[in-house]
């Protein structure tokens, strides 16, 4: 869960939102600007058979308007683990957003004095597409299920027979950690940098040499920050992060790279130093124990105040 929040706010930025879907629907060409899209609520209400209101929380969802005119609604949900029931989730979303446009139609309408009853909204009502695109994070190849058909209990002739009956809802997977160079190199925004570090996860040395070499502009550098420390446990980038509020600029992936080696050697001093001390307080203990079994009790509150006594001590019982 918390990956999927910390990957959900670098995603709100309409930037990084707009990357990925001219990426993966445009084929990287940029069709969809950042001021043509607009944050919607996460919650979507609907009604349910019985009459009673339902709640969903999707993740990510931006309306897109072209010349004042909305013309979609696209949906990012994010999955940090495979989901076996991920085709039906998504379309409860999708009708969800559908069911929420003819309610606002019918209430259009009626405002204006057309009521339609059994039809709900006019023939000349239209709706607009809703997309979902599944973000997946996760190492483990998602191989399915990625359709209806792909959860349901059919042989393949059977499957062939019912397809002209049966709703076969497939999702739009994007697997980050296993698309091609290709496709990542189309990412414009800070999410080339999520992807990056999620196709090299499993090499280290991979991945250092690919931050080190990148001049890539970071602009949002607290919720890419976020996003790694989520996909990663590395406290480095929290105690980098820090620091960048303090900057309140943009930097490059290298820059944060060496930042990131610096917290590291920083790191490493810091246990380096506990674990002295805790190996200093070891020997005065194993000092102090062997003086007392000795009867030796006035040396040792002599040797509490003279560290060059207490030094003498160790070396005589060999600590």
């Amino acid at each position: 869960m918390e990956k999927d929040l910390s990957t959900k706010e670098l995603l709100r930025n309409p930037e990084v939102f707009a990357d990925v879907v001219n990426v993966h629907l445009f084929d990287g060409n940029r069709v969809i600007a950042p001021g043509d899209l607009e944050l919607q609520p996460e919650e979507l209400i609907y009604e349910k058979r019985d009459g009673n209101k339902g709640q969903l929380f999707s993740d990510v969802r931006m309306s897109c308007r072209k010349q004042g005119t909305v013309i979609s609604l696209i949906q990012a949900e994010n999955q940090s683990s495979i989901c076996n029931t991920m085709p039906f989730r998504d379309l409860g979303y999708i009708y969800s957003n559908y069911n929420e446009q003819i309610k606002k139609r019918k209430r259009d309408n009626e405002a204006v004095g057309k009521h339609y009853y059994v039809k709900e909204i006019g023939d000349e009502d239209r709706l607009i597409p809703v997309i979902t695109l599944v973000l997946y994070y996760g190492q483990d190849e998602w191989k399915r299920p990625l359709s209806i058909f792909d959860m349901l209990d059919l042989n393949g002739a059977e499957k062939e027979k019912l397809a002209p009956y049966v709703l076969n809802h497939k999702i739009h997977l994007i697997p980050l950690a296993h698309q091609s160079s290709k496709i990542m190199e189309m990412y414009q925004s800070d999410f080339w940098h999520v992807s990056m570090y999620l196709a090299s996860k499993k090499d280290r040395k991979k991945r250092e040499e690919l931050f080190h070499d990148s001049q890539r502009r970071i602009r949002h550098p607290e919720e890419l920050l976020d996003a790694l420390y989520a996909l990663s446990k590395d406290k480095r980038y929290l105690e980098v992060r820090s620091k960048m509020q303090e900057k309140e600029e943009e930097i490059t992936m290298c820059e944060m790279a060496e930042e990131l080696e610096q917290a590291g050697i920083q790191k490493g001093i810091q246990k380096g130093r506990q674990q002295g001390m805790i190996q200093g307080l070891t020997r005065v203990n194993q000092l102090n124990q062997r003086l007392i079994k000795d009867n030796r009790t006035a040396e040792l509150f002599q040797a509490t105040q003279d560290p060059e006594l207490q030094e003498k001590l160790m070396k005589e019982y060999e600590l």
